[in-house]
């Protein structure tokens, strides 16, 4: 009951205090960047093994579920993810958000060297690839 007295006795105060409301409000929505496509920083390894003439099967069971299981040991990874398919092997491993990929390369690579004894003799030794920065769409 105080607020609708002081409203009936001031009306002039509580106009006042809407428009200060109504002012902080407009320096707030003018001072307010949005962007559409904000760039974010994404910490993602993707490990890369090639075998000349193996099937999507032998490469997966091979191949990429050895270097998954091992990548995924790693401290602060958040998901990893294999593609197999004929000649070739890819392990995408994200990190939470935040991780310096540089920090955390030295720990896969020597994951990747403890898995290279395990993996075909002929297959190429697995290589990595860094992609950091991806625009939301």
């Amino acid at each position: 009951m105080s607020l609708t007295k002081t409203s009936i006795k001031r009306p002039l105060t509580i106009v006042m205090a809407f428009l200060v409301l109504i002012m902080f409000g407009w320096i707030g929505y003018t001072k307010m960047s949005a962007d559409t496509m904000p760039k974010m920083d994404i910490p993602v390894l993707s490990i890369e093994t090639v075998w000349q003439g193996a099937g999507p099967e032998d490469i997966d069971k091979q191949i990429s579920e050895k270097v998954e299981e091992k990548v995924s040991a790693v401290s602060k990874v958040k998901e990893t993810s294999t593609y197999s398919q004929e000649s070739s092997s890819v392990v995408v491993i994200q990190f939470e958000y935040g991780t310096d990929i540089n920090t955390v390369i030295n720990d896969v690579k020597s994951k990747v060297d403890e898995v290279k004894s395990e993996l075909p003799s002929d297959s190429e030794t697995p290589g990595k690839s860094r992609r950091k920065s991806f625009s939301c769409f």
